[in-house]
Protein backbone atom coordinates (compact mmCIF):
# COMPACT_ATOMS: atom_id res chain seq x y z
CA UNK A 1 0.00 0.00 0.00
CA UNK A 2 1.82 2.97 -1.16
CA UNK A 3 2.03 5.98 1.60
CA UNK A 4 -0.91 8.06 -0.13
CA UNK A 5 -3.85 5.36 -0.19
CA UNK A 6 -2.64 4.77 3.43
CA UNK A 7 -3.12 8.47 4.33
CA UNK A 8 -5.86 8.25 2.19
CA UNK A 9 -7.44 5.70 4.37
CA UNK A 10 -6.09 7.42 7.78
CA UNK A 11 -8.55 10.46 6.70
CA UNK A 12 -11.45 8.49 5.64
CA UNK A 13 -11.64 6.46 9.08
CA UNK A 14 -10.91 9.94 11.20
CA UNK A 15 -13.83 11.86 9.28
CA UNK A 16 -16.03 8.40 9.56
CA UNK A 17 -15.35 8.63 13.33
CA UNK A 18 -16.02 12.46 13.95
CA UNK A 19 -19.18 11.58 11.86
CA UNK A 20 -20.29 9.19 14.54
CA UNK A 21 -19.27 11.01 17.66
CA UNK A 22 -21.26 14.37 16.59
CA UNK A 23 -24.35 12.13 15.91
CA UNK A 24 -24.16 10.56 19.76
CA UNK A 25 -26.27 11.76 22.21
CA UNK A 26 -24.67 11.99 25.66
CA UNK A 27 -27.80 10.52 27.04
CA UNK A 28 -30.71 8.39 26.18
CA UNK A 29 -33.68 8.87 27.56
CA UNK A 30 -34.09 6.19 29.95
CA UNK A 31 -30.89 7.57 31.21
CA UNK A 32 -32.21 11.43 31.64
CA UNK A 33 -34.94 9.69 33.39
CA UNK A 34 -32.50 7.73 36.43
CA UNK A 35 -30.24 9.89 36.29
CA UNK A 36 -28.21 10.42 39.11
CA UNK A 37 -26.55 14.10 38.39
CA UNK A 38 -24.56 14.04 41.17
CA UNK A 39 -22.89 10.53 40.33
CA UNK A 40 -22.71 11.73 36.83
CA UNK A 41 -21.94 15.18 37.45
CA UNK A 42 -18.63 13.64 39.29
CA UNK A 43 -18.05 11.06 36.68
CA UNK A 44 -17.93 13.79 34.29
CA UNK A 45 -15.42 16.15 35.88
CA UNK A 46 -13.35 12.94 36.62
CA UNK A 47 -13.20 12.15 32.97
CA UNK A 48 -11.76 15.83 32.52
CA UNK A 49 -14.90 16.99 30.80
CA UNK A 50 -15.64 20.77 31.22
CA UNK A 51 -17.96 22.56 33.05
CA UNK A 52 -19.98 23.41 29.84
CA UNK A 53 -20.17 19.45 29.10
CA UNK A 54 -23.51 19.60 31.23
CA UNK A 55 -25.26 21.42 28.07
CA UNK A 56 -24.76 18.23 26.13
CA UNK A 57 -26.45 16.32 28.62
CA UNK A 58 -29.48 19.44 28.91
CA UNK A 59 -29.86 19.04 25.17
CA UNK A 60 -29.98 15.26 24.73
CA UNK A 61 -32.63 15.41 27.89
CA UNK A 62 -34.40 18.48 26.18
CA UNK A 63 -35.34 16.14 23.29
CA UNK A 64 -37.16 13.36 25.55
CA UNK A 65 -38.65 16.47 28.05
CA UNK A 66 -37.15 15.79 30.92
CA UNK A 67 -34.66 18.33 32.58
CA UNK A 68 -31.47 18.08 34.27
CA UNK A 69 -30.54 18.52 37.71
CA UNK A 70 -27.85 21.30 37.08
CA UNK A 71 -27.22 21.97 41.00
CA UNK A 72 -26.36 18.11 41.58
CA UNK A 73 -24.48 17.48 38.20
CA UNK A 74 -21.97 20.85 39.05
CA UNK A 75 -21.80 19.67 42.56
CA UNK A 76 -21.01 16.12 41.63
CA UNK A 77 -18.46 17.54 38.49
CA UNK A 78 -16.38 19.67 40.90
CA UNK A 79 -15.40 16.97 43.19
CA UNK A 80 -14.46 15.24 39.81
CA UNK A 81 -13.05 17.43 38.42
CA UNK A 82 -10.65 18.25 41.46
CA UNK A 83 -9.64 14.32 41.25
CA UNK A 84 -9.12 14.58 37.92
CA UNK A 85 -6.82 17.68 37.80
CA UNK A 86 -3.39 16.20 39.71
CA UNK A 87 -0.04 16.35 38.62
CA UNK A 88 -0.18 12.85 38.61
CA UNK A 89 -3.25 12.33 36.45
CA UNK A 90 -1.88 14.85 34.41
CA UNK A 91 1.22 12.75 33.57
CA UNK A 92 -1.11 10.02 32.76
CA UNK A 93 -3.48 11.71 30.39
CA UNK A 94 -0.07 13.42 28.45
CA UNK A 95 1.67 10.34 28.65
CA UNK A 96 -1.62 8.50 27.14
CA UNK A 97 -1.72 10.75 24.15
CA UNK A 98 -5.45 12.09 25.24
CA UNK A 99 -6.56 15.52 24.51
CA UNK A 100 -6.77 18.57 27.66
CA UNK A 101 -9.78 20.44 27.15
CA UNK A 102 -9.14 22.78 29.26
CA UNK A 103 -11.45 22.05 31.80
CA UNK A 104 -9.35 22.36 35.21
CA UNK A 105 -10.07 24.90 37.66
CA UNK A 106 -7.58 28.10 37.81
CA UNK A 107 -6.08 27.03 41.05
CA UNK A 108 -5.15 23.42 39.68
CA UNK A 109 -4.53 23.92 36.09
CA UNK A 110 -0.76 25.00 36.37
CA UNK A 111 0.56 21.61 38.29
CA UNK A 112 -1.97 19.95 35.87
CA UNK A 113 -0.83 21.09 32.98
CA UNK A 114 3.18 21.16 34.01
CA UNK A 115 2.47 17.36 33.99
CA UNK A 116 0.65 17.17 31.38
CA UNK A 117 3.74 18.67 29.08
CA UNK A 118 6.25 16.12 30.54
CA UNK A 119 3.59 13.23 30.33
CA UNK A 120 3.02 14.67 26.62
CA UNK A 121 6.09 14.86 25.18
CA UNK A 122 6.71 10.96 26.10
CA UNK A 123 4.09 10.49 23.90
CA UNK A 124 5.28 12.56 21.00
CA UNK A 125 8.46 11.44 21.51
CA UNK A 126 7.29 6.92 20.96
CA UNK A 127 4.80 8.23 18.47
CA UNK A 128 7.94 10.26 16.65
CA UNK A 129 10.00 6.83 17.28
CA UNK A 130 7.52 4.64 16.01
CA UNK A 131 6.79 6.62 12.92
CA UNK A 132 10.52 6.73 11.87
CA UNK A 133 10.98 3.12 12.81
CA UNK A 134 8.09 2.05 10.09
CA UNK A 135 9.63 4.96 7.46
CA UNK A 136 12.72 2.99 8.04
CA UNK A 137 11.02 -0.91 7.19
CA UNK A 138 9.51 0.50 4.64
CA UNK A 139 12.72 1.32 3.42
CA UNK A 140 14.40 -1.82 3.79
CA UNK A 141 11.09 -3.54 2.37
CA UNK A 142 12.07 -1.21 -0.52
CA UNK A 143 15.80 -2.21 -1.04
CA UNK A 144 15.24 -5.76 -0.61
CA UNK A 145 13.43 -5.88 -3.99
CA UNK A 146 15.09 -3.11 -5.52
CA UNK A 147 17.06 -3.27 -8.60
CA UNK A 148 21.12 -2.48 -9.03
CA UNK A 149 20.93 0.88 -10.30
CA UNK A 150 18.07 1.76 -6.97
CA UNK A 151 20.28 0.16 -4.12
CA UNK A 152 22.92 3.03 -3.90
CA UNK A 153 20.02 5.58 -3.58
CA UNK A 154 17.79 3.03 -1.14
CA UNK A 155 21.20 2.49 1.08
CA UNK A 156 21.55 6.28 1.56
CA UNK A 157 17.76 6.63 2.40
CA UNK A 158 17.84 3.54 4.56
CA UNK A 159 20.79 5.10 6.51
CA UNK A 160 19.22 8.20 7.21
CA UNK A 161 16.57 7.39 8.50
CA UNK A 162 18.71 4.95 10.80
CA UNK A 163 20.26 8.04 11.89
CA UNK A 164 16.54 9.51 12.61
CA UNK A 165 15.42 6.59 14.65
CA UNK A 166 18.72 7.03 16.99
CA UNK A 167 17.84 10.44 17.16
CA UNK A 168 14.46 9.12 17.71
CA UNK A 169 15.72 6.65 20.44
CA UNK A 170 17.16 9.31 22.58
CA UNK A 171 14.70 11.42 22.87
CA UNK A 172 12.31 8.98 24.10
CA UNK A 173 15.08 8.17 26.68
CA UNK A 174 15.55 11.78 27.57
CA UNK A 175 11.77 12.31 27.28
CA UNK A 176 11.00 9.04 30.17
CA UNK A 177 13.99 10.18 32.54
CA UNK A 178 12.66 13.62 32.84
CA UNK A 179 8.93 11.68 33.68
CA UNK A 180 10.70 9.55 35.94
CA UNK A 181 12.25 12.28 38.04
CA UNK A 182 8.92 14.47 37.59
CA UNK A 183 7.17 11.32 39.03
CA UNK A 184 9.43 11.02 41.74
CA UNK A 185 9.44 14.51 42.90
CA UNK A 186 6.16 14.18 43.36
CA UNK A 187 6.25 11.21 45.33
CA UNK A 188 8.49 13.20 47.73
CA UNK A 189 6.00 16.29 47.77
CA UNK A 190 7.88 18.70 45.73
Amino acid sequence: MTGFARSVGVVCALVASAFALSTCATLNEDECLSADWYQLGQSDGGAGQPSNYLELHREACAKHGIPVNDALWYQGWQLGIRSFCTPQNGLLVGRDGKDYKNSCPADLAPEFLNAYQVGKRVHDARKELNEARSKLQEALDDLAGAKDDEKQRLTIEAETLRTQVFGAEIRVQSAEANYDRYLADLSRGF
